[in-house]
């Protein structure tokens, strides 16, 4: 079942929230959470109801070894729960991978199984991964079973996150007003997901009317112009951003209308003006969850060995530095998706960064210095070549295969393909170029000009600031540009916007990020 669709908005949605909200009132408060549960497991099953036994065996186990770690919190029981995750997400995501792989190397024909990957599998296993991880450190509190399938099955983030963590969740199925109706959270919550649901069905399946012609034909062999490539790399960046930051609104906003907070994923990653500054902003839970269980242990780790060793600062910073992120970015490529097209836009991140990190060394040893009048001419064309790194990259995200990721980029990058005719007619795809400069202009102009959500609406309201906080304080800088206020006249406002959304969804386009 999709958020973008007439069933969810009109059926599903008001019948969750009606029947939560009487339980409460009624005083069956366990109830609550076991309806939500139920809503849950169904939203889930609706499109392949032979995976709920996946979903729910993997919830049984998880918590039962959790409780386990917590009595015992011995290395070999942790050990043992992460191999069987990876064991499951390892046969349902990368098991044919690895199939075709070995096929192609030894030139054999070993029989692939056809394999349907289940909704979600990524965002629900690590998730559980890390609380097995927290109940052996003894993070975790004691927990009752309900309260712990729904921290990992509640479906606003069950299919596509965000990936949220034990400490944000099981204290709010745990609080007294867990359940009650305000209206403040229900108006913030109906409007944050109208804010979603229009950057999904009319701005981003719009901009995938213009991206992926392109991307189909370069997967074909054929070369594209100069323009066509630039544009079509353009607006499925743009696609992307609105695609994934919509669904993540979306899961925000029905979260408040059940009285929940869920943690936020993005916050104006277009405007980062160095790599390393777009990952924090960008999939924020991804980058929280890579950093504190994987880079951080592998960090300490080779530092270790660095010093053991008594490296020069040259072979430190390779030991110390650029593996632990190298290895990181793998692991992000690999996340999300069994291609190695994922692999290598992973590891170019992980390259860019390496980058970014040698560059801020050089700049503290030779004294590096910028004038106060000079830095906002930097600070842009800084954010100019971070969009343009992410650009390239998502390129290769995009492409079904290395193969045709370059032959798109090598379109990208062939200067003789000039044609200023393209701009001025109909292109190779015969869409007409200048719709899709539109929505490119409205694009442009709501991430570099906008208020992002959380600016708007959601830093007001009490639920999030329980969560304490999500981003770094050099990166809160209020946009007072708009300022919303639940006002009749905002109600009207977002009123048609959510009609136009409605009225937008003329068929049932997955997110992005469903495949991950």
């Amino acid at each position: 079942m999709l958020f973008n669709s007439y069933i969810f908005i009109f059926l599903f949605l008001p019948i969750s929230i009606t029947i939560f909200y009487l339980l409460k009132k009624k005083n069956f408060e366990k109830l609550t959470s076991v309806w939500l549960i139920l809503v849950s497991l169904f939203f889930y099953g609706w499109w392949n109801p032979k995976y709920l036994i996946l979903i729910i065996i993997s919830i049984i186990f998880n918590y039962l070894l959790g409780n386990n770690l917590k009595i015992n919190p011995k290395k070999t029981i942790l050990f043992f729960g992460i191999f069987i995750n990876l064991l499951i997400i390892g046969y349902f995501k990368y098991s044919n991978f690895f199939i075709s792989n070995v096929n192609n190397f030894l030139s054999d024909q070993i029989l692939m199984n056809q394999i349907i990957l289940p909704l979600g599998i990524s965002f629900f296993t690590f998730q559980q991964i890390t609380y097995l991880v927290d109940s052996f450190s003894g993070r975790t509190k004691e927990n009752t079973f309900v309260n712990y399938s729904l921290f990992v099955i509640f479906f606003p983030q069950l299919i596509a996150g965000p990936i949220v963590h034990h400490s944000e969740m099981i204290p709010q199925f745990r609080n007294k007003l867990f359940g009650v109706f305000k209206i403040e959270n229900f108006v913030m919550g109906l409007t944050t997901f109208t804010i979603g649901l229009f950057k999904k069905v009319f701005i981003a399946d719009n901009l995938a009317i213009f991206a992926n012609p392109a991307f189909d034909v370069s997967q074909l062999g054929f070369e594209l112009t100069l323009f066509d490539a630039w544009f079509s790399a353009v607006a499925y960046t743009f696609q992307l951003y609105f695609d994934f930051s919509g669904y993540s609104d979306m899961a925000l906003g029905i979260g408040l209308l059940f009285g929940l907070a869920l943690p936020l994923n993005f916050h104006s990653p277009f405007k980062a003006k160095n790599i390393s500054e777009f990952w924090r902003l960008w999939h924020m839970t991804l980058s929280r969850l890579i950093r504190d269980y994987i880079y951080y242990p592998l960090s300490l780790t080779f530092a270790r060995i660095a010093i053991y060793l008594n490296l020069s600062s040259g072979s430190s910073f390779f030991i110390t530095i650029a593996s632990p992120i190298i290895i990181s970015f793998f692991l992000v490529g690999l996340w999300h998706g069994a291609g190695w097209h994922y692999i290598v836009f992973g590891l170019l991140h992980g390259f860019y960064i390496v980058v970014h990190n040698a560059w801020l060394m050089l700049k503290k040893n030779i004294k590096y210095k910028v004038k106060k009048k000079n830095t906002f001419a930097l600070d842009q064309l800084s954010q100019f070549i971070t969009f343009i790194a992410v650009t390239f990259s998502f390129v290769i995200f995009r492409s079904d295969s290395l193969e045709s990721s370059l032959n798109f980029i090598y379109s990208m990058l062939n200067f003789k393909s000039i044609n200023f005719n393209d701009l001025f007619e109909a292109t190779t795809f015969g869409t007409f170029p200048f719709t899709g400069i539109y929505f490119l202009i409205i694009s442009f102009f709501i991430i570099n000009f906008l208020p992002n959500t959380y600016q708007f609406i959601l830093k007001k309201n009490n639920l999030f600031k329980l969560l304490g906080p999500q981003i770094p304080d050099s990166y809160n800088k209020p946009n007072n540009m708009l300022k919303w206020k639940p006002t009749i006249k905002w109600a009207i406002c977002f009123a048609l916007i959510l009609l136009l959304s409605v009225m937008s969804i003329s068929s049932t386009n997955e997110f992005l990020y469903f495949e991950f």
